[in-house]
């Protein structure tokens, strides 16, 4: 698999990610799995990407992301088992993009600083 086609499977995940969340506001029952098969695509698109670096900086950063990919997991496990509390999901969620924004902002700055 090319990188290329590892970066369209992660943002196949992300956009089925947005739908199922969105979505899950209707209690439309597919959502919970909408969102679980693009959680899935996501941290598969994740776990494949390939990043040769030897900044500490950037290996921090990734490692942030993976842990921000478990978050999602987590979600996602969390939205399909506990239906009974609606929104246990939200927590494990709202972690998650809270380190997926700060790490491709953060990613992004130290990259250029490192082209410069």
């Amino acid at each position: 698999m090319t990188q290329k086609h590892i970066s369209y499977l992660t943002n196949l995940g992300e956009i089925l990610v947005a739908v199922g969340a969105i979505v899950w506001i209707t209690n439309w029952l597919v959502s919970e799995y909408i969102f679980a098969i693009g959680t899935l695509l996501f941290l598969i698109g994740r776990l494949l990407e390939k990043h040769d670096t030897t900044n500490l900086v950037l290996k921090r950063l990734y490692r942030q992301r993976m842990i921000g990919g478990v978050m999602l997991l987590a979600s996602a496990v969390m939205m399909i088992a506990y239906t009974l509390s609606h929104t246990a999901w939200l927590i494990p969620f709202i972690i998650f993009t809270v380190i997926e924004t700060y790490t491709v902002f953060r990613i992004d700055n130290v990259t250029k600083k490192l082209k410069k």
